[in-house]
């Protein structure tokens, strides 16, 4: 087998983390989203999207996997966003942490990477401190609701949400017990 390695990301990795995002996200997403709403996800507006995050690494941390130097997934991680995501709203002084930007190559879906990712991001959420997180999925990305759920995803709410600015969607809030995901990720 190839070596497949995790690391956090530096700014350095932008354009190949935002390559892997560009490249998952319009497969993903052909069958959900409108071809106008698709065809604003540029390289250029995935790099704008992931810069602020890889430059906030004293509270966002971003999470690499290459295999053998090319990268094929990536993540984020940082406190729970309760101007983008409300459902915690409740909970502000909690030690709940999100999971968010989770994207894997197409030709490397299926043979867990996705799981090694998600383990990396649980692993740096759980040396910041948190406890617990969440992580928010399309409705309709029956694959993403199907490997939360398999993590131990627990649904505690919906929402509807917007891309790009102009198309809505509907979302589920999925919550996590770190420690416990952990023990149930296959690897």
């Amino acid at each position: 087998m190839k070596p497949t390695q995790t690391r956090l990301a530096t700014a350095s990795d932008l354009h190949d983390i935002a390559a892997v995002t560009q490249l998952s996200w319009t497969t993903a997403f052909k069958s959900i989203l409108p071809p106008a709403v698709l065809s604003r996800g540029t390289l250029a507006h995935f790099k704008e999207l992931w810069r602020p995050i890889l430059n906030n690494y004293s509270t966002e941390k971003t999470v690499i996997v290459r295999r053998n130097e090319t990268a094929i997934a990536c993540g984020a991680h940082g406190p729970y966003r309760i101007d983008h995501n409300p459902v915690l709203k409740r909970d502000k002084n909690s030690v709940t942490g999100e999971i968010y930007r989770c994207y894997v190559s197409p030709a490397h879906q299926g043979g867990r990477v996705g799981a090694l990712l998600f383990k990396r991001l649980m692993e740096s959420l759980i040396q910041d401190g948190y406890k617990t997180a969440a992580a928010w999925a399309y409705r309709a990305n029956e694959p993403a609701n199907r490997f939360f759920e398999k993590l131990g995803g627990e649904v505690i709410g919906e929402g509807r949400g917007l891309t790009m600015g102009q198309f809505e969607f509907d979302e589920v809030c999925y919550h996590f017990n770190l420690a416990e995901s952990l023990r149930r990720i296959p690897l």
